[in-house]
């Protein structure tokens, strides 16, 4: 069997820990392992691969670096994401009709590790058979955050399902739980490669036909893989097919997909409250305070109840917690105003390094720029301000229009806003730039590139 983990989501829900380019799988709020590499370490005995969109792939490898078992060339690259129909259609792509696979997403949890291991050669046997297995959790609490599958007909260690369930209200969700034939679904799924392409012919044939059409080495694939259907694979195929089965778990899942679902997990105090820093309250029960971990300021609580206090370089935010899935609402409101912080950390990671912004100001921002050794920048210009570079550490090779030249440590150069340049690091350590950037425009979309070592547009 082979491990396919699911690693392209944007984890809305959890912002401003997660943004758009930094999702939650990569957040190490479960101690000093991101959800990533916890769900790597689960499956790490079977051949694993990782399933992202572009430039997520180099937060995986940055994730997973230190791991002898992980393999850069098993990282499957979508062009874009499309939810995850498409994403596991793409998939079959790369393995042989034959296989069996075990599609699980990056960024839960799972407490009992072994049990879930047991419950993995189970299902693996009924994928050989032919059928799509899917691992139900038995609900413990009405929640409504969750889509849930109801099932019919036990046989041996397995179930009938009857049908899918969408995110009920809590009314609809209590009736489920009286009734006792409902679980949540987990969104893990086992099957045979050659089984899942024949249900999505049957049950999605647009997905099909377009799959049909794909030539994995082909240049063209973004231009197809845009016409897949944004789709999840539970609308596209599981709710669909007559093909599914379920394996009940009991196994201290949680998809950590709200502030809620996380303090569920959590170690807590004497008051049910959890902190990553200091904390001091007062008659204050029931919260969660959490940072990116940097942040070593106090946070001091008064008479506060049932309240999540997220707190970032850029961004607090501060939210009754029986309403933390409406954070995503949040979010969407601030990503449609084009603000950075709904997109990205005050340290984003590029292909050649990353940046960290430490000034932005209006018309101004500064950058320390840290460039990998050998690796360089897009060949660029922008159209909206200029840059100056101080060089910090290590000599900079700098090429700007028809002339190329080295910067020493000290040296600064001005790169007028219209100009082609590029930078390099030649050297053997990392190198760090200053950069000061100057215009009426600084958002990071302006960048017009010419030449690309990582084939960026």
């Amino acid at each position: 069997m082979k491990i396919v983990i699911l690693a392209g989501g944007s984890g809305t829900r959890l912002w401003p820990l997660s943004r758009k380019y930094y999702s939650k799988q990569f957040l190490k709020i479960l101690g000093n392992k991101s959800l990533l590499q916890l769900t790597f370490e689960r499956v790490k005995s079977y051949p694993v691969y990782i399933v992202t969109t572009y430039g997520n792939d180099l937060l995986v490898k940055e994730d997973l670096k230190n791991y002898k078992e992980f393999k850069d060339s098993n990282i499957i690259i979508e062009p874009i994401g499309r939810n995850t129909g498409p994403a596991i259609a793409y998939m079959t792509k790369f393995f042989d009709e034959n296989d069996i696979v075990c599609v699980l997403p990056s960024d839960h949890f799972i407490k009992n590790v072994e049990y879930f291991k047991e419950r993995l050669k189970e299902a693996e046997v009924l994928a050989e058979k032919g059928y799509i297995i899917t691992f139900g959790i038995k609900p413990s609490a009405p929640e409504t955050g969750y889509g849930y599958i109801k099932v019919k007909n036990k046989i041996d260690y397995y179930f009938d399902v009857e049908g899918f369930k969408e995110k009920p209200t809590r009314e609809i969700a209590l009736e489920y739980i009286k009734k006792g034939n409902y679980y949540w679904n987990s969104g893990m799924f086992v099957f045979k490669v050659s089984t899942i392409l024949n249900e999505f012919k049957i049950h999605s044939p647009e997905i099909y036909k377009i799959l049909s059409e794909i030539n994995i080495n082909s240049d063209d694939i973004k231009d197809l893989y845009y016409q897949f259907p944004d789709i999840s694979i539970d609308y596209a195929i599981m709710e669909k097919t007559d093909k599914i089965k379920l394996i009940a778990c009991d196994m201290g899942w949680n998809d950590v997909g709200s502030f809620s679902s996380l303090h569920d997990i959590l170690d807590k105090d004497s008051k049910n409250n959890y902190s990553n820093i200091s904390l001091y309250e007062i008659e204050s029960n029931n919260n969660l305070v959490i940072s990116e971990g940097f942040n070593k300021r106090i946070v001091s609580l008064i008479g506060i109840k049932n309240v999540v206090v997220a707190d970032t370089e850029d961004v607090i935010l501060i939210a009754d917690k029986n309403m933390s899935q409406d954070v995503k609402n949040i979010y969407s409101l601030i990503s449609k105003e084009n603000k950075e912080e709904a997109f990205y950390h005050k340290k984003v990671f590029r292909p050649w390094g990353y940046y960290k912004s430490v000034i932005d100001e209006d018309g101004y921002k500064i950058k320390e720029i840290i460039v990998y050794p050998g690796q360089r920048l897009s060949l660029q210009l922008h159209k909206h301000r200029s840059e100056s570079w101080t060089v910090v550490r290590g000599d900079a090779l700098v090429v700007i229009g028809d002339r190329e030249f080295m910067l020493k440590q000290g040296q600064n150069i001005l790169i007028q806003k219209g100009e082609k340049h590029r930078l390099t690091n030649p050297g053997k350590d990392n190198l760090v730039i200053v950069e000061v950037q100057m215009g009426d425009y600084l958002g990071e979309d302006d960048i017009v590139r010419f030449e690309d070592d990582y084939n960026r547009k």
